[in-house]
């Protein structure tokens, strides 16, 4: 068989597979519209704590692994309850309770109070099995400060998507992933 049909022949047999398939994804983190410039880089450098602790690799191209894929952050600022378009995103992170809402894309939803409560937060933490404590270490490591509210926030967002697409084996299907993501909160 020659090499040009057996390349045609691996492309339509792993076409169905989608994103998992090619070992990766995006994730689009929905931030509210007047959240200051200094708090989403907070939030920012928590998702990509989260995204470091596990099957990182030499000469990563992505922003890091959740779920043991290959994951790439994508900001998007909206109005509170704003349903918006998530371009080019496969799943969606709202951390923050006044956050724009996507159209079309499983999402996890984090706080249900503005400002967002750390004490609602170490709650998810226990049943989500995530070490706060050590998130907070590396955070104040990396910034030279303690992370604020937001950022505790983040990093639990990262980690309900860790969690959902390791359960799943990748982002596939959609209906499945929108489902665990629910069950994580």
């Amino acid at each position: 068989m020659a090499w040009w049909r057996a390349c045609a022949l691996l492309g339509m047999l792993t076409a169905p597979f989608g994103a998992a398939w090619a070992h990766g994804f995006t994730a689009a983190m929905l931030i509210p519209g007047d959240l200051p410039t200094a708090r989403e880089q907070a939030m920012v450098t928590a998702f990509l704590l989260a995204a470091a602790e596990r099957d990182v690799h030499p000469a990563q191209q992505s922003d890091g692994h959740l779920g043991g894929l290959d994951v790439d952050l994508r900001v998007v600022r909206g109005g509170c309850g704003e349903e918006i378009r998530v371009a080019e995103a496969d799943v969606a992170m709202a951390p923050l309770a006044c956050a724009p809402r996507p159209r079309a894309v499983p999402v996890w939803t984090g706080a249900r109070r503005t400002p967002p409560s750390i004490a609602e937060a170490e709650e998810l933490a226990r049943r989500l099995g995530v070490a706060l404590d050590s998130f907070r270490s590396r955070f104040a490591a990396r910034t030279g400060t303690p992370p604020p509210p937001e950022a505790v926030w983040a990093y639990l967002a990262a980690q309900a998507v860790d969690r959902a697409v390791r359960r799943l084996g990748g982002i596939e299907p959609r209906e499945a992933l929108a489902r665990v993501l629910r069950q994580a909160r």
